[in-house]
């Protein structure tokens, strides 16, 4: 599955690294990086934390996390809350279309690097080998199922998102 990965980001992603906006990115939006306040309605997201990630990267990897860190979470259904997030994501900051075919492989990328670091990571630390593996016990599933899903499906859900439409 990785070797598939790789693959798609090296055809998809990596032709296009020249034409993509950069800037500062966070690099590591996840739930246990966003701090909420379930009580307010207005103000939701109150903080973000964790800047170890914090680089200049083409601006589309920032999103790309989130998205990697919801796919599969409905198996049956597994970029439905990935592309609710870029939904939302988009009624902040559009997403320009020549990078919506980039982003599902991206994703798709950063949860595979997940799933590949982690296990290198446990078989290094045996005394955390149960936390870390534990943190990312689903991530190959996850991978599995999402790529079971036709990409250029994805892509179409996402560009009718970006319309509105989603």
């Amino acid at each position: 599955m990785a070797r598939e990965v790789f693959r798609l980001f090296g055809e998809t992603v990596v032709p296009r690294l020249s034409d993509l906006e950069t800037q500062v990115i966070h690099g590591d939006f996840s739930p246990y990086n966003v701090v909420v306040d379930p009580g307010s309605e207005e103000h939701f997201v109150t903080g973000v934390i964790d800047f170890g990630d914090t680089v200049r990267s083409p601006v589309i990897f920032d999103p790309a996390v989130p998205m990697a860190n919801l796919l599969g979470r409905t198996p049956e259904q597994p970029w439905r809350d990935a592309c609710a997030f870029v939904s939302g994501y988009q009624r902040k900051r559009p997403i320009r279309a020549l990078e919506i075919p980039l982003l599902p492989v991206a994703a798709l990328a950063r949860l595979t690097l997940r799933a590949l670091i982690t296990n290198w990571r446990a078989e290094r630390t045996p005394e955390r080998r149960e936390y870390l593996l534990d943190h990312a016990k689903d991530d190959w599933i996850n991978v599995e199922h999402s790529l079971a899903v036709s990409l250029d499906d994805v892509v179409a859900h996402l560009r009718e998102a970006g319309h509105g439409h989603f």
